[in-house]
């Protein structure tokens, strides 16, 4: 239809000129006379033109007010400043109104596209015409400012702007209205027509904005809260700055918000408080809150329709309609990436018609408004389109990688509280108890599994439709040939899926390996000092490195099946293409050309990426399912009883809410007379119990308000009463304690005796509710309870904080509580009083200060019922009766407190109002003392014997008083000597402390990028097969780049070629011969990724292990063992897990990418232009994202460790956390820890994300430069359809891959914070363990020299030890005291070289120690430590780690250490010793230490406080067979007990680091006024 009648006002716009020399037959005119002629004007064209005058007229205008107004407001005006905050005051339909923004943007855009398009078919003239596509670049522009100035208003918060906009919308719809008018008065109402179609578009999206604003219109006036514009408890935080839930759609969409922290990362390292805080809807507080109401009501669930609990139900209930969003924006992103080979596809014909032209028919020359068909058969509008869908796939993609990551990180965190809180309820012994290791792996790994599992939690899903489209597309393209490819994908599927089973089931394995290698090292970690002591480091390292062999073995077949698994996938589109492209000629008889070929090949490219993936989310699904069944079996294991007592207890000044409101109850279920239950209760343990089957224990809070009804079964006088009671450490196991019947008075005091084993401990732990009550029942009148436990929880505080425990200050209670628990002179030592940070374990304590600190919290929390566990085991005479007098017969007296007091120490069983004795599990004696004498007078004269044969000293001692002790506890003890900085206390251990009391140092942190020297480590730990790695990738892309080229000669002589068929074979030939070529360099590269990841797996661990177990005692003193087990499980799994398929990823992307873009300069050296400079914005981008990110990942390195040691804290004091009823404060604790982890893990995903949509974007800009380049190409110089195409299909790939590199290179880089974690502490310098190798029977004779000897715990400290020179002889008896702190174990530790030496030497028969190889030195002395530990295992290993021992030394060993009848009960060598012994009492736990040291038959003893926790008649037993089957031996006894030492040869006493007497226990109580006089008095005055 023609178009040239236009009014000549119009005339530059509508694009008329005059018409001279134009034919006759197209005017009717002859203007042979110069004469300008015009056609007769349409009208209703006119009107089109005049419409586009006035909407390009609006938009100017309103683009001017548009600026104008935000100038005015920004700049002359104070409303911007005073209302201007970081988040916006969002508008209703704020998500739309953007929405509608974009897509009006990309209509727009084709209205240009559409109007140059139609100006195009105007023939025979040289103007163009404006109105056609000039109205639409306003509309551009003024709707981009117009979004700026919508945002604006936002933030502003100045509604009343929206008043310009809605004038806007208005008129812009109004000329949208008259151009339809136009339009349809011109016929062309028509869908087939692309102006109709846009122009009804348009008049939708400007009523759209026009109700959107209406919408607002009454935030003008009124500010409601419906309106969103109160602002929210989060926004209020100063430290909020997570954001992105209150800024603009394009902010959101594209990660903007987050710059901010970008520029200060380019600026200086990021520290903590920069990234602020959470909102309240991603912390662990209310993800956990969420998760624990849906899980219960899924347990009640399973109990009521009978089935068994799941998880999976659990998350689906609380994320399905979440991820739903997230789901349909990646299935969107995944299907717009079909429209890349539908555009390529038209782009390649659209080049092909030019180059090939061919005649058209008339109507096509005239001018026309163009339609659908015409539209997106042009190449530079399908090259716009592909631009577009890009884009699309890019913002879609990340933002559901967006919502997939919020919720990954909410079931991370849900799932770390649950198994905290799950923890807080576990049983401590038994044969199910759970192990360190496993717990470890519950609280790291396995939430970091189902976190990654939820991040491609559709991907597979996703994955398979991309497959099945593409085979669809490929079938429509290809026809049969594609079917013939899909059927070799069919013949792969198979391999694939065992490929998959395979790493299920090893993967499997690998993570029950990880669980006992984590238990051993665990293990090692908490028994480090035992293990150095005996010179097991070596042992243990072989021990874990057996489980790790094991693990390694199961992670390298699980990557070769994920090796096969990449082949396929790899090699697989390599093998289809050929196949497909091979048989396509001869099948349909057609050549092969471009139109074919090239979207064929970008259909395969997604293939290929399907494919290759698919693995790798095979592997994240499967290994995320096995942690979600071990974590649900975990959740339902069986508790301990009292955790079934929602008992919240709140500290105020050691007074607790509602007191005397309560008692509670525990009591076995009804039980039939044969033991079983009732029917029902099978149906609820089944449904709810744990793995081990346990039944569940009924608890009950019993108001007291009702307690008159059994009045006479509880009176008032009884605080604690047990009936009929028969308890077990669990289910599984034979009963501990039979026939238990006793009632504990309140108020008064009650003491525990009986002999090593009897049942004293076990039957505070069934008070406390820490056992399985067969039968019977327990009543506790108060729920309020102190626990004093045998080993003292010690948490990593200061000492003030570990006495107070949460509760309120009182200066006055607690500065009595600190002189009666005898502590004053000791916080005067340490260098910043009370305030001195105390390492884990209370590792920088002697054991009697561990011990006060232990009995202080007791005392200070003014709980009802006090129970202590033998806490005066570990203290001397002087300061036990202080303790006793003071603290519990005075400072609990006075209180009226229920007192439950475990004691080996007879002399005071007259102080007690009542006794229980313990023998075999029963109650043998209960009374009073006189009772007791009255009933069993054989029992009170062996009590009296006793104390008599231990009661030494004076007889005229004068009567012992408080006061006294006050005094005589701080004898000869230096006052300020360390000048307030470096202090050592004495026997445990270490260390003194730093500026202000800090012992713990700060977890180090290296900044900027990470060190090149890193790599070289990680390069050398894999050894060759990194290099043959990268050259096999290298060949396997130069065949790619080879074969690509083939194909596209192959297809452009298909377009000239007659016969299809002859002119195939060679290229065919040709085209397998690279593809073949390709396959083989796949497989090599594939099989040295496997051996490069087991060779830097197996040697970096090793070195690690070996490294850490060498380092000295000083560091485990101020490490804290959640940091060490870091390195050894998540870093661990890290570089197992997920390093390699980074360093992977970077290789394959970086090479695929050089020759890709190499091949798209070789087709059109244009490209070069663009790609250069989006290259280097590439890298900027990348320099700019590191900067940051790895501050952040390292961040989040440092905030898990403090997870770890709070979790491993926590399950060291679980009954003393249970017991005073912490749970709630512990928990809340952790949580913070929980959150800190987060914030820092959630900012880095969201960095990564930021990262990758830019590059995705810049990814999309560098395929249409790559368009453009080779349409422009193609134009100017002929390039061939087949080339056009390559070249975009290749830039596609080449964006894609530089993307990827660039992304998975600083995923590398946070990875690489793992590699540099374990190589910082491989590289510590460990003690000196090279020296001299003695002869066999080295110590012949047990000679012992210290020669000015001075020791330190570190070389920046003070000494410990001053100028000790001491000369012991062969086989001489020693006895060291003295009093709490004053060198008695540092002198044994120096010994065994576990201290620093820095003056003087020891000589043991005749050899300077410090040349003797520490192994060597430390395995030949025999030690019974303070701390008796065992480890988890037989006895037999137990004894005797080496094998070397036969049955009958073992045995002998056992007699003569008086266990081999307990051990014989047991089952004999081969019974299992749970972790850390805690099947066993702590005093039978010395006697197998003293059986360890019989076994090593050495000429020297060193026995620290070893026979502390056991009784009188047992010590006095041991201490006579030790002077039998040691008499030969030299023999170092630390003591607290004088009578202990009493026969020694030679007594030393020691105080502040020197010796302050020395001689025969007969020479020193000859000096009345003397340290070792005084010490025996104290303790003549106690025993009487």
């Amino acid at each position: 239809m023609a178009l040239w009648a236009i009014h000549d006002q119009f005339g530059w716009f509508c694009g008329i000129e005059t018409r001279q020399d134009i034919d006759k037959n197209d005017t009717g005119v002859d203007s042979r006379d110069g004469t300008v002629e015009r056609a007769d004007p349409d009208p209703w064209l006119g009107h089109q033109c005049a419409v586009g005058a006035v909407n390009t007229t609006v938009h100017l205008l309103f683009m001017l007010s548009f600026v104008a107004t935000l100038t005015t407001l920004a700049f002359c005006s104070n409303v911007s400043r005073a209302n201007m905050t970081k988040q916006l005051r969002k508008c209703r339909g704020h998500t739309l109104r953007w929405l509608l923004i974009i897509v009006t943007l990309i209509a727009v855009s084709f209205g240009i596209a559409e109007g140059v398009l139609t100006d195009s078919t105007r023939p025979l003239y040289n103007s163009t015409q404006p109105y056609l596509y000039l109205p639409n670049i306003g509309a551009i522009v003024t709707t981009l400012i117009a979004a700026f100035y919508y945002n604006s208003l936002e933030r502003w918060g100045t509604f009343a702007m929206s008043l310009l906009t809605l004038l806007y919308w208005c008129l812009c719809l109004i000329g949208q209205a008259f151009k339809l008018w136009g339009l349809s008065k011109l016929g062309l109402c028509s869908v087939q027509v692309v102006r109709f179609d846009l122009t009804v578009f348009m008049l939708c999206a400007y009523s759209a904005f026009i109700l959107l604003d209406l919408v607002n219109l009454p935030m003008i006036s009124c500010r409601s809260v419906s309106y969103g514009l109160t602002p929210t408890e989060d926004s209020m935080q100063d430290d909020m700055h997570y954001i992105h839930d209150s800024v603009s759609v394009p902010s959101q969409i594209t990660f903007s918000w987050l710059t901010r922290l970008f520029r200060l990362g380019r600026k200086r390292p990021l520290v903590r408080k920069d990234l602020g805080t959470l909102p309240q809807h991603h912390t662990a507080q209310e993800n956990y809150r969420q998760f624990h109401e849906m899980f219960q009501r899924e347990k009640a669930n399973a109990l009521r329709n009978n089935h068994s609990v799941s998880l999976f139900k659990v998350f689906c209930r609380i994320c399905g309609i979440k991820l739903v969003g997230a789901a349909l924006l990646k299935l969107v992103s995944s299907l717009s990436k079909f429209i890349v080979p539908l555009t390529i596809r038209g782009i390649v014909i659209y080049v092909s018609e030019k180059n090939y032209p061919e005649e058209r028919d008339a109507q096509s020359k005239q001018q026309h408004f163009v339609t659908i068909s015409e539209f997106f058969s042009d190449g530079w509008v399908l090259l716009c389109v592909l631009f577009i869908s890009k884009v699309t796939t890019v913002l879609c993609m990340r933002m559901s990688q967006y919502y997939l990551t919020i919720q990954a990180v909410h079931v991370r965190a849900a799932i770390q509280a649950m198994v905290y809180k799950k923890s807080l309820q576990l049983s401590l012994g038994g044969s199910s108890s759970v192990s360190a290791g496993k717990l470890v792996n519950f609280m790291s790994i396995d939430p970091a599994n189902m976190q990654q599992m939820v991040l491609e939690l559709f991907s597979m899903f996703v994955t398979s439709i991309s497959i099945l489209i593409t085979v669809a597309l490929l079938y429509i393209i290809l026809g049969v040939s594609a079917l013939i490819g899909a059927a070799i994908l069919l013949l792969l599927v198979p391999f694939m899926t065992l490929a998959g089973k395979g790493m299920s089931k090893y993967q499997k394995k690998a993570l029950i390996l990880s669980d006992d290698r984590l238990k051993y090292c665990t293990e090692l970690l908490r028994g480090m000092k035992l293990v150095k002591m005996y010179g097991w480091e070596d042992l243990f390292c072989k021990t874990i490195e057996s489980f790790r062999k094991m693990e390694l073995l199961a992670i390298l077949l699980k990557n070769v099946c994920f090796a096969i698994s990449t082949t396929i996938a790899s090699s697989g589109p390599i093998l289809i293409t050929l196949i497909s492209f091979g048989t396509y000629t001869y099948i349909s008889g057609r050549a092969l050309t471009p139109e074919v070929a090239l979207p064929s090949l970008s259909l395969f490219v997604l293939y290929e990426n399907s494919l290759f993936y698919f693995p790798l989310y095979i592997s994240y699904m499967v290994t995320g399912i096995i942690s979600m069944r071990r974590l649900q079996k975990f959740l339902m294991r069986s508790e301990v009883e009292s955790s079934r007592s929602e008992r919240d207890t709140d500290c105020h000044n050691g007074v607790t809410d509602n007191d005397l409101q309560v008692r509670l109850s525990w009591r076995a279920p009804s039980l039939t007379r044969n033991g079983g239950s009732s029917s029902s209760h099978d149906a609820e343990s089944k449904s709810q119990g744990g793995e081990d089957g346990a039944e569940q224990r009924e608890l009950q809070i019993i108001p007291t308000e009702d307690n008159h009804k059994d009045t006479a079964s509880f009176p008032a006088r009884i605080a604690v009463k047990i009936e009929d009671g028969i308890f077990t450490w669990d289910s599984d196991s034979d009963a501990v304690l039979h026939d238990i019947n006793i009632e504990i008075p309140s108020g008064e005091l009650t003491v525990i005796v009986g002999s090593v084993g009897s049942g004293k401990s076990s039957i505070l732990s069934a008070l406390l509710g820490e056992m399985t009550t067969v039968s019977g029942c327990v009543d506790l009148r108060h729920r309020d309870v102190a626990y004093v436990a045998q080993r003292p929880w010690i948490i990593n505080a200061s000492v003030r904080d570990n006495i107070l425990l949460g509760c309120d200050m009182d200066d006055t209670r607690y500065n009595e509580v600190v002189s009666a628990c005898a502590l004053k002179q000791d916080f005067e030592q340490l260098p910043a009083g009370d305030l001195t940070e105390i390492g884990e374990k209370g590792i920088n304590l002697s054991g009697g200060q561990k011990q006060r600190v232990s009995l202080a919290r007791a005392l200070y929390s003014n709980k009802k019922i006090v129970v202590m566990d033998d806490p005066l085991s570990a203290l001397d005479a002087h300061v036990s009766q202080h303790i006793v007098h003071r603290g519990i017969m005075g400072w609990l007296r006075t209180e009226d407190r229920t007192v439950i007091l475990v004691t080996n120490q007879l002399q005071y069983l007259q102080q007690a109002d009542q006794i229980l004795v313990m023998d075999g599990g029963r109650v043998t004696h209960q009374g009073t003392l006189e009772e007791i004498k009255m009933a069993d007078p054989d029992l009170h004269q062996s009590w009296s014997d006793l104390l008599v044969s231990n009661q030494s000293g004076p007889e005229d001692s004068s009567q012992y008083t408080a006061e006294q002790t006050d005094t005589t506890l701080g004898v000869g003890r230096r006052k300020s000597v360390l000048k307030g900085k470096d202090f050592k206390t004495g026997t445990e251990g270490t260390t003194p402390h730093g500026e202000n009391g800090k012992l713990i140092q700060t977890e180090e942190r290296k900044t900027g990028t990470v060190s090149y020297k890193v790599y070289l480590y990680l390069m050398k730990k894999t050894g060759f097969s990194l290099m043959t790695w990268v050259i096999a990738l290298v060949i396997f892309n130069i065949c790619l780049m080879g074969k690509a080229l083939k194909l596209a000669e192959w297809a452009e002589a298909g377009l000239t070629n007659a016969n299809a068929t002859s002119h195939a074979e060679p290229y065919v030939v040709g085209y397998t011969l690279w593809s073949s070529a390709g396959i083989l360099a796949n497989i090599v590269s594939d099989c040295c990724r496997t051996m490069a990841v087991f060779y830097a797996t197996r040697n970096l661990f090793s070195g690690l292990l070996h490294n850490v177990s060498h380092l000295s005692l000083r560091f485990f003193d101020t490490t804290p063992i959640g940091r060490i087990l870091n390195r050894f499980s998540s870093d661990t799994n890290h570089i197992d897990q997920y390093l390699f398929l980074n360093l992977d990823a970077v290789l394959y992307n970086i090479c695929k990418g050089i020759f890709s873009v190499l091949l798209d300069v070789i087709i059109a050296p244009a490209y070069l232009l663009a790609v250069v400079p989006l290259a280097v914005m590439n890298a900027l981008m990348v320099k700019l994202f590191l900067a940051s990110s790895r501050e952040v990942k390292r961040l989040e390195s440092v905030s898990r460790s403090p997870i770890l040691a709070r979790f491993s804290q926590t399950l060291d004091g679980l009954s003393t956390i249970r017991a005073y009823g912490y749970e709630r404060d512990f928990f809340n604790t952790f949580l913070r820890s929980i959150n800190d982890n987060c914030t820092a893990f959630l900012y880095l995903k969201i960095c990564n994300l930021w990262l990758n949509t830019r590059l995705d974007i810049l990814s999309a800009v560098m395929v249409l430069s790559a368009g453009v380049t080779a349409l422009v190409t193609s134009s100017l110089f002929g390039l061939s359809a087949s080339l056009v195409g390559l070249s975009i299909a290749v830039a596609l790939r080449t964006s894609n891959l530089i993307s990827y590199a660039a992304r998975y290179y600083g995923e590398l880089e946070i990875r690489m914070n793992a590699v540099e974690r374990v190589e910082h502490y491989t590289l510590l310098p460990t003690e000196k363990y090279h020296g001299i190798v003695p002869t066999a029977d080295w110590p012949a004779s047990g000679a012992i020299e210290f020669s000015k000897v001075s020791a330190r715990y570190d070389i920046t400290l003070e000494p410990v030890l001053h100028q000790i020179s001491l000369k012991i002889s062969p086989g001489e008896k020693v006895g060291i005291c003295g009093r709490t702190g004053s060198g008695k174990s540092s002198l044994t530790l120096a010994l065994l070289q576990l201290i620093d030496i820095n003056e003087g030497s020891i000589i043991i028969d005749g050899l300077d120690i410090s040349r003797v190889s520490l192994t060597v030195l430390r395995q030949c002395l025999s030690v019974i430590p303070q701390d008796p530990i065992l480890f988890a295992g037989t006895i037999r290993k137990n004894l005797d780690p080496t094998g070397k021992t036969t049955d009958n030394e073992l045995w002998e060993a056992l007699e003569i250490s008086q266990v081999k009848g307990l051990v014989s009960e047991l089952g004999g060598l081969d019974f299992q010793v749970s972790e850390g012994g805690e099947n066993f009492s702590v005093g039978q736990r010395q006697l197998f230490c003293l059986a360890r040291a019989f076994l090593r038959k050495s000429h020297i003893l060193i026995m620290d406080e070893a026979t502390a926790s056991i009784d009188l008649e047992m010590d006095r037993t041991l201490q006579q067979v030790v002077s039998e089957a040691f008499k030969d031996q030299t023999v170092l006894t630390v003591a607290h007990r004088v009578a202990t030492i009493m026969k020694c040869d030679t007594i030393i006493v020691m105080s502040d680091g020197e010796i302050m007497e020395k001689g025969s226990p007969k020479e020193l109580l000859a000096k009345p006024d003397g340290e070792f006089a005084s010490l025996v008095q104290a303790s003549s005055q106690s025993l009487s």
